[in-house]
C-alpha cells in the first residue's frame, strides 16, 4: 500500500505520521519517529523551538511511497536539502512539479502554499528540512534585527524558488547538521539553531543584503558581483579540472584584473586560495562520509595523486587524511 497524508500544518504532519505507524519517541529536546520494519527502516527527528523555528532531520528507506498533501495558510520560509535520495514537490498554485535530487535544495518563501510532496520507496532518503515561521522573524525584530522587509514572504509578493544545486557555502553549513560534534542533546539543539541562523544570513546575503568593505581596490556594481558569485560557483563545480584564470574570466565575462581584485575584495581570498579551501572542505566530507580510498578522493578533487593531496591536507589541517579519518 502507499501512504498518503492530508495535512494542514507541520504539527498535523507529525501527528499523522504517528497514526500510520511511525513509532513516536519523545525526548526532552526533540521528537523522533522511527520507521517500523514493515514500512522500511530509518527515522525522522524533529526539533521545535518556542518561537516558530522547526528543524527536521531524516534518514530512511521506505518500502512504499509516502505522499502528503499540504495546505499551509501562514507566512513561512522553508529550505529542504537532499543529502541523498530524491523528493518530488507539486505546487497547485503554479501547477508545477519540482524534483529535488541529492546535493540540491529547494527554497520556499511564501505566504501560503498548497500542493503535495512525495518521498519515494527504495531510495535512501537523507535530508534536512528547516522551517522558519513569521513568529521567529518577529522575534529577531524584537532583538533589533529587522529583516521582515528583506524576505519576500513577509512583504506583499510571495515567491517559490526552484530546486537548485547547493553552493559550497550552503552545502558546508548543512553538512554541519550531519556532522554535529556534540552528544548532549541540549547543546546539540543550541548548535542546530546557530546553523539555522547562519543559513538565514547566507540567504539574506545572496538576496542583495550585502555589505562590502568601505574601500575596494576596484569598483563593483551589482552585475560584477553576480559574475564573481558565478566564478565561485564554477570553481566549486569544476573542482576536478578547474579552469585557468583567463578561462574563468572569459566564462563569467570579466577581465582578469577585475576577477582577481574583485574576488579577493568580495570573498577575502584569492581565486585559487578559495579553490584550495573548497577542496579541503570537500575532502573532510568525503573522508568522514564515504569509504573512498585516499587516492580516489585525491583524484576526485583534482590532485594528481594521494601524495600531493596528503601534503596539502596536512599543511591545511595539521594532520594527514588518514589520521583525520581515524578520529
Amino acid at each position: 500500500m502507499r501512504f498518503h497524508l492530508n495535512t494542514v500544518s507541520l504539527d498535523d504532519f507529525y501527528q499523522k505520521l504517528n497514526q500510520i505507524g511511525f513509532l513516536h519517541k519523545n525526548t526532552a529536546q526533540f521528537h523522533e519517529f522511527e520507521v517500523l520494519k514493515k514500512f522500511g527502516t530509518g527515522y525522522l527527528q524533529r526539533y521545535s523551538y518556542l518561537n516558530g523555528l522547526h528543524l527536521s532531520l531524516g534518514r530512511m528507506l521506505l518500502n512504499e511511497d509516502l505522499t502528503y498533501s499540504y495546505d499551509v495558510k501562514h507566512k513561512y520560509f522553508e529550505l529542504v536539502y537532499m543529502n541523498s535520495g530524491y523528493l518530488e514537490i507539486f505546487s497547485e498554485e503554479k501547477q508545477q512539479l519540482t524534483g529535488v535530487n541529492a546535493g540540491e535544495f529547494v527554497l520556499f518563501v511564501n505566504q501560503s502554499c498548497k500542493g503535495w510532496a512525495r518521498l519515494p520507496k527504495n531510495h535512501l532518503l537523507h535530508f534536512v528540512s528547516l522551517t522558519i515561521d513569521e513568529e521567529y522573524i518577529r522575534s529577531l525584530t524584537a532583538k533589533g534585527i529587522d529583516i521582515t522587509d528583506r524576505i519576500p514572504a513577509f512583504r506583499a509578493h510571495p515567491a517559490v524558488a526552484h530546486a537548485q544545486k547547493a553552493s559550497l557555502d550552503i552545502e558546508n553549513l548543512i553538512n554541519k547538521f550531519f556532522l554535529c560534534p556534540y552528544d548532549d542533546e541540549t547543546v546539540k539543539k543550541l548548535y542546530f539553531e546557530a546553523i539555522v541562523l547562519e543559513i538565514l544570513s547566507e540567504y539574506l546575503f545572496r538576496s542583495g543584503v550585502r555589505q562590502y568593505p568601505p574601500e575596494l581596490p576596484v569598483f563593483l556594481d551589482s552585475e560584477d558581483t553576480d559574475r564573481l558569485y558565478l566564478a565561485k560557483q564554477v570553481l566549486t563545480e569544476r573542482m576536478t579540472a578547474p579552469p585557468s584564470l583567463e578561462e574563468l574570466a572569459k566564462t563569467v565575462c570579466l577581465n582578469t584584473f577585475k576577477l582577481k581584485t574583485g574576488f579577493k575584495a568580495l570573498f577575502a581570498d584569492t581565486v585559487y586560495g578559495y579553490l584550495r579551501r573548497a577542496r579541503m572542505e570537500k575532502a573532510k566530507i568525503l573522508l568522514k562520509n564515504t569509504r573512498l580510498s585516499i587516492q580516489d578522493i585525491a583524484l576526485q578533487l583534482g590532485y594528481c595523486g594521494s601524495s600531493s593531496f596528503s601534503a596539502i591536507f596536512k599543511d591545511h589541517y595539521g594532520l594527514t587524511p588518514k589520521k583525520y579519518r581515524q578520529q
